[in-house]
């Protein structure tokens, strides 16, 4: 049964998905797009086939970073064995610093986590990237999904920023929980840059709408602080 601090950290990791509009629209649009069109012509022109094939690609990306989420999970919890003194404050202040900077990333104004990204680029480059093409043309919804998975583990900032989030639950289910709620947040700008190509440009052009949805995530991450914070002092001897 899940806490108040896990129902925090699933509303949270939705909130990052949905407030990754832009940068998702921007990051994963274009694979989008290509996956669509991609397609058979008899499939495109269908819309309700056209929705299957893409549902089917997002399953599989979302299967990926749950699994993620379950690794990350387990590492968390053997963590939190071995030191759970220090992994408890040190964890959530890493996974707070962490959602102000996805904030600044969200927004364009500081590109923090391009490190991260560059470091998980060699390995998609070195060996995922070609993998996917072994599913290319998508002919049926099972290579859809395959693709899909591949697609899931695609170098990703708010990836990253959303697997800090689901590491500190010290738990594999639910951290893995918490990446499916992450990438059901993302659906709704990759299923729309899918299906409505030509109108993702104005979403990526629109600078006030990300500077709001970075601010919001940047609150979320001052807010963990803020939450640490009181949590730290209400110990006994760190007062």
């Amino acid at each position: 049964m899940l806490q108040s601090g896990d129902y925090s950290a699933v509303a949270s990791a939705l909130l990052l998905g949905l407030a990754g509009l832009v940068h998702c629209v921007g990051m994963c649009g274009g694979i989008a797009g290509t996956l669509a069109l991609g397609l058979r012509r008899d499939v495109r022109e269908a819309r309700t086939r056209l929705l299957s094939f893409l549902l089917f690609y997002n399953l599989g990306r979302l299967t990926s970073y749950s699994l993620a989420g379950g690794i990350v999970g387990y590492a968390g919890a053997s963590a939190e064995t071995l030191a759970f003194g220090v992994a408890f404050p040190l964890g959530h202040l890493i996974t707070a610093v962490f959602m102000v900077i996805a904030g600044l990333h969200v927004a364009g104004w500081w590109n923090g986590l391009a490190p991260m990204e560059r470091g998980g680029g060699i390995l998609w480059g070195r060996y995922l990237q070609p993998l996917s093409r072994k599913f290319l043309p998508v002919h049926r919804p099972d290579a859809a999904f395959l693709a899909g998975c591949v697609w899931g583990w695609m170098p990703c900032g708010l990836v990253y920023a959303a697997l800090v989030l689901a590491a500190i639950q010290a738990d594999p289910l639910h951290s893995t929980l918490v990446m499916l709620c992450f990438g059901l947040g993302t659906l709704p700008a990759l299923m729309g840059a899918a299906l409505f190509a030509e109108k993702t440009v104005l979403l990526i052009r629109a600078n006030r709408l990300r500077a709001v949805l970075g601010a919001l995530v940047m609150a979320l991450g001052l807010f963990a602080l803020y939450r640490l914070s009181a949590t730290m002092h209400s110990i006994p001897g760190l007062n």
